[in-house]
């Protein structure tokens, strides 16, 4: 079985310095409140995922960062990852693309990536609707390799938002 924890990046600033572009963008004080909550969510759900693919504008980094930094806050560990410019705005088709690409010994995956191609990918997956910033979704899959990964045979387990304020 498969588990893919499908994170849109948290909130951030609406305009960067005038000498950044989009890509630099940083989370906003309320976009490292919601990281944390998420960290919090996941911490006592005893969720861990064993990779991060993400993508590397500034903003997910840093929503991954401080999530990453409340889960494992008394622990210490660390989780492997891999920060790739091409997930930057990309498409529902080319995160899906991506995580097929998984090796297949890792069975709890993170992809933290931007709007519209997260929440498309969600909607795909699981008819999710409203995909605010911050919405985390996650989806189990009867299959042994991510190359396997299909819409036809994945499971909405949960959504959540701290936008919405539900545990």
């Amino acid at each position: 079985m498969k588990t893919l924890y499908l994170l849109r990046h948290a909130h951030s600033l609406p305009a960067a310095p005038r000498l950044m572009g989009d890509y630099e963008r940083i989370l906003s004080p309320q976009g490292i409140e919601e990281s944390r909550l998420i960290g919090r969510f996941m911490q006592e759900r005893g969720i861990c995922p064993e990779f991060v693919l993400s993508s590397s504008s500034v903003r997910t980094i840093q929503t991954a960062q401080f999530i990453f930094g409340t889960l494992f806050s008394k622990v210490g560990l660390k989780v492997s990852s891999h920060f790739d410019r091409h997930l930057y705005q990309a498409s529902a088709q080319t995160l899906l693309s991506e995580i097929k690409k998984t090796d297949s010994t890792i069975n709890h995956l993170l992809v933290v990536a931007h709007n519209p191609g997260v929440a498309d990918l969600a909607m795909t997956l699981g008819d999710v609707q409203d995909y605010a910033p911050a919405t985390l979704t996650i989806f189990k899959a009867e299959c042994q390799n991510w190359s396997e990964f299909s819409p036809d045979d994945v499971q909405l387990e949960q959504v959540f938002s701290p936008a919405a304020g539900a545990f």
